[in-house]
């Protein structure tokens, strides 16, 4: 990581010594956009040594019987994504062509990057509308040019402590790390929102450095 500040330090030995989502928000928001990317990554990787990365919550601490369920929720949404996308390849099915689209009040920017040979897309989700949207993480999808969709691994947090639901103005901010060589990648994302469970499709054609 870049060279970080005292308070930067300060904030970031608090972090390892206590490593809530409160802390860590609070350390994010004293970052560079280039910081906050190489400790998301340094996480991601962590995370795949051993998972301990933290669950948003309103509370500073947690106990052991949560990291655990934590450890189980997120190897869970893995297994089903990795099945969702074998299914996927079996029925030989293609997306549509692709075209970016922004549904009304959402905001999403994507900052790819290459870290050590891995490609990374730093992003930032925020939600300007009235409505409170569900950003469930089975609902997002990557694709190559041609319509092949990829697997990938990702961290996200949020401003206010959920993950998965964005009330208005609430902000979510996460790596998503992907093992591909390609110049142009799509995110596509379908966002619901709550209570009418109307369907929200946001789709960005990223282009990789």
């Amino acid at each position: 990581m870049e060279t970080l500040g005292d308070r930067q330090r300060a904030l970031f030995s608090a972090f390892l010594t206590e490593p809530t989502l409160a802390r860590l928000q609070t350390l994010l928001l004293e970052l560079s956009e280039k910081q906050r990317c190489d400790l998301l990554a340094l996480l991601s990787v962590s995370s795949n040594q051993a998972t301990n990365f933290p669950r948003p919550t309103r509370t500073e601490s947690a106990s052991p019987s949560t990291n655990t369920q934590n450890v189980n929720q997120i190897k869970q949404q893995t297994v089903e994504s990795q099945r969702e996308l074998e299914a996927h390849e079996a029925a030989g099915t293609a997306p549509d062509q692709f075209s970016s689209s922004m549904p009304a009040g959402v905001a999403l920017t994507v900052t790819p990057q290459i870290i050590d040979g891995q490609l990374f897309f730093h992003y930032t989700l925020e939600n300007q509308s009235k409505d409170t949207l569900l950003t469930d993480i089975l609902r997002l999808r990557l694709f190559d040019r041609v319509g092949n969709r990829l697997a990938f691994k990702i961290n996200r947090a949020s401003r206010d402590g959920y993950i998965g639901r964005l009330e208005t103005s609430g902000v979510e901010y996460g790596l998503i790390g992907i093992d591909v060589d390609e110049e142009v990648l799509v995110l596509e994302w379908k966002l619901v929102i709550q209570g009418s469970g109307a369907p929200q499709l946001l789709r960005m054609e990223v282009q990789i450095p």
